[in-house]
């Protein structure tokens, strides 16, 4: 017997769209970065050694063990998997960005940025790393507008607006 896994959605077609662009920033992990120093278990940090010492750039891997995958969730004990543990892994990008002024040398202002990507996920065979990587790719969806690759949703989101612009309600 052969057990599978799906997710419950079911897209609605967009007409002439059938996928976004998931092009990723060209990251040279063997050229540009070195592991800093750490006193915690469980996680790794690197920095890129290529900008400036006062706007680092640093990615932050650490994952820990979650007893119960289904804490916090409305699912019936009865739907549950035997084994409820899993992984919860962190992906940790932060940066300092300067912002400078043309007309004056002296002018540098620097601004912190940080974006996490947290994978809570259960300890199954069944669920594959092709799902998880599914599952990112359609959270970032959530930063588009419905259809297409662009900045007007993360402009709204920046803007404190939560709700995208084509959902009715």
């Amino acid at each position: 017997m052969t057990k599978s896994t799906a997710p419950g959605y079911t897209d609605t077609p967009i007409d002439g769209v059938s996928a976004l662009w998931t092009g990723f920033g060209v990251v040279n992990w063997a050229a540009d970065f070195r592991v800093l120093p750490s006193d915690g278990t469980g996680e790794v940090s690197v920095i890129n050694t290529t900008t400036p010492v006062d706007q680092p750039e640093t990615f932050r891997f650490a994952q820990k063990v979650k007893k119960d995958i289904y804490a916090g969730t409305d699912i019936d004990a009865s739907a549950k998997l035997g084994n409820t543990s899993g992984l919860s892994t962190l992906i940790e990008l932060r940066q300092v960005h300067s912002v400078t002024e043309s007309t004056d040398a002296a002018y540098r202002k620097l601004v912190p940025i940080r974006v996490g990507i947290t994978i809570d996920s259960p300890r199954d065979a069944n669920f594959t790393k092709v799902q998880v990587l599914n599952m990112v790719k359609r959270a970032l969806a959530g930063i588009h507008s419905q259809g297409v690759y662009d900045d007007f949703r993360i402009n709204d989101l920046l803007h404190g607006v939560l709700k995208p612009k084509t959902v009715i309600g």
